[in-house]
C-alpha cells in the first residue's frame, strides 16, 4: 500500500543536515524560511495618515455635518494646538496631540480655514505606530514558503536579507534507448525526453532544485554510472523510465549496484504509477518512476513530493474542493486508484469530470485535468452523482 511503501522508505533513508543560506528579501519570494522572521522595528515607525485630509482634534468636530459645518484655522504647527487643523497626505506623520484625520471630500479650505462637515472620532484614518506589525513579531515561522505579501512586509520591517532553507538538489535522469533531448530533432522510434521537463518543473514547484543528469541507455552498467555520480552531487535522484519487468528495464538492477540497502520497495498498489521503485543507497534516497508521463507525474505526488517538502521542514498539502462526480469512475480493490478529473463549477454547483484515458503513456488526460481524486483500495469504484474530495492541481473552472 502507498501509506507502508512510503513509511518503510522514510525509515530507510537519512536526509542530510539541513543547510541554510542569506539571500537578498528581495529575491526570497517562494522561498521557506529557516528560522522565525521577526520584525527589526514598529511598522509604522510613527502615527501617519491613512488618507489625504486634515489631521485634528476629534473633540473640536462635535455636532460637524453638511448642514452644520466646524471652523478650524489652518496651521502648519506641531504639536497642534486644539481649535487648529493641518493638511496631511497619506502616509505622511500626524502632527503630536492631533487624533484624527477628515478626508479631504469631507472639508472645504477657506481663507486660512477649514469647513470639517463630519464629526470625527478618535483614530479615525489614523496608522498608529506598530500597528501593522510590533518590533519582534512574528511575520513568517520556521517552514514558511514566502509569498509576495510576506516579502513586503518582511523588507517593511526592516530585513535586507532573510535566511532561508538551501533548495534540495534533485538530480533527475532519464532511460531508454529512444529518447532524445529537448530542442534535437527526433528520428523515427525516437520521442522527446518530456518527463525530465516535467519532473523538473515539479521539482521547482515544491521548492528544489532541478539538476539534469542526462538520458541513460538501456545499459545497466551506464545506468549505474550515472546514479554513482548523482549520489556525489544530489540530494536525492528521481529517475523516470526502466521500472517494470522487462529486457529494457534496468533501473533497478543496476540500483543493486551501488549499495545498501539498495531497493527497498519495488511496485506499489497505485494507479497509475504502480511501478515505482524506492531505493536507498547508504541513506540517500533514490525513487525510480515510470516511463509513463500520467504514472510518472502520480508517483512524485505521492512519494517526490513529500520527500521535498520534508527536507524543506514544511508541508503543503494541495488545496480540495468538494464536488460531484459526472460519470462513474471504475477501480480495482486492492489498490489506490488516482482519477484524474477536471473540477468545474455551473450554475453554483462544483463538479468533477473523470478524464476518459486510453493509457497512462499519454500526457492530454494530465493537461485536461486540474485535479485528481483518490480512491481508496478498499473500494470498487464510484458512482455518478457521488460527491467527493478533490485535490487540486490548479483553479476550479466556470462554465
Amino acid at each position: 500500500k502507498v501509506e507502508e511503501a512510503r513509511r518503510r522508505f522514510f525509515e530507510n533513508i537519512h536526509l542530510a543536515e539541513k543547510q541554510h543560506e542569506m539571500i537578498s528579501a528581495f529575491d526570497a519570494l517562494g522561498r521557506y524560511a529557516a528560522a522565525e522572521i521577526k520584525a527589526m522595528e514598529d511598522v509604522p515607525a510613527f502615527d501617519r495618515s491613512a488618507m489625504d485630509g486634515y489631521a485634528l482634534h476629534s473633540a473640536d468636530t462635535t455636532g460637524a455635518s453638511t448642514i452644520s459645518p466646524v471652523t478650524l484655522r489652518l496651521t502648519d504647527g506641531d504639536p497642534l494646538e486644539k481649535g487648529y487643523a493641518k493638511r496631511v497626505w497619506t502616509g505622511s506623520p500626524i502632527p503630536k496631540d492631533a487624533d484624527s484625520v477628515v478626508m479631504l471630500e469631507h472639508a472645504k479650505e477657506r481663507d486660512g480655514e477649514v469647513l470639517i462637515m463630519m464629526q470625527a472620532f478618535p483614530s479615525m484614518n489614523v496608522s498608529h505606530r506598530g500597528e501593522d506589525w510590533k518590533k519582534g513579531e512574528t511575520i513568517a515561522g520556521k517552514g514558511s514558503r514566502l509569498r509576495p505579501q510576506d516579502i513586503g512586509a518582511i523588507i517593511s520591517a526592516g530585513h535586507i536579507t532573510v535566511e532561508v532553507f538551501k533548495k534540495p538538489r534533485v538530480g533527475i535522469l532519464s532511460t531508454g534507448d529512444e529518447l532524445v533531448e529537448y530542442g534535437r530533432r527526433t528520428g523515427l522510434g525516437q520521442v522527446v525526453d518530456s518527463n525530465k521537463i516535467v519532473l523538473g518543473h515539479m521539482v521547482r514547484e515544491v521548492g528544489g532544485e532541478p539538476l539534469n543528469l542526462g538520458i541513460a541507455r538501456d545499459q545497466v552498467e551506464e545506468i549505474a554510472a550515472r546514479l554513482r555520480i548523482g549520489l556525489e552531487t544530489c540530494d536525492l535522484i528521481l529517475t523516470t523510465g526502466g521500472t517494470s519487468t522487462g529486457h529494457s528495464d534496468l533501473v533497478v538492477d543496476a540500483c543493486k549496484q551501488l549499495g545498501d540497502p539498495g531497493v527497498v520497495v519495488h511496485g506499489v498498489a497505485l494507479r497509475p504509477g504502480r511501478p515505482t521503485g524506492l531505493v536507498s543507497i547508504h541513506g540517500k534516497p533514490i525513487i525510480t518512476l515510470p516511463g509513463n508521463p500520467a504514472a510518472c507525474m502520480i508517483g512524485f505526488e505521492f512519494f517526490a513530493r513529500p520527500l521535498i517538502q520534508r527536507m524543506l521542514c514544511t508541508r503543503e498539502d494541495r488545496p480540495t474542493v468538494k464536488a460531484r462526480l459526472t460519470r462513474v469512475i471504475p477501480s480495482t480493490l486492492g489498490q489506490r486508484t488516482v482519477a484524474r478529473v477536471r473540477v468545474f463549477e455551473r450554475a453554483g454547483q462544483v463538479f468533477a469530470e473523470p478524464i476518459v484515458t486510453s493509457g497512462a503513456s499519454l500526457l492530454k488526460p494530465m493537461v485536461r485535468a486540474n485535479g485528481y481524486v483518490e480512491i481508496a483500495e478498499d473500494l470498487e469504484g464510484l458512482e455518478e452523482g457521488e460527491e467527493v474530495q478533490v485535490r487540486l492541481w490548479s483553479g476550479v473552472e466556470t462554465e
